[in-house]
């Protein structure tokens, strides 16, 4: 299993709680997900906001940053 590291995305909203997630597909590919929870009738979902592929450059910035992760 690949680990999926998420962390809360406090600069990009004001009107409700949002986080990043960030892992690898089974091809070894880096992602870069945005989302949000919901509650529809007691229920809840995760709404995304964004999924994309990390280019390169970022994966290795963002393990600088976060060499414990």
């Amino acid at each position: 299993m690949r680990p999926i590291v998420i962390l809360p995305d406090e600069n990009h909203s004001n009107e409700e709680q949002r986080f990043r997630a960030i892992g690898k597909t089974k091809e070894d590919r880096s992602m870069f997900m945005v989302f949000t929870l919901r509650s529809i009738d007691e229920e809840m979902f995760i709404q995304p906001v964004s999924a994309r592929y990390m280019h390169q450059k970022e994966v290795s910035a963002y393990e600088t940053e976060n060499p414990n992760l």
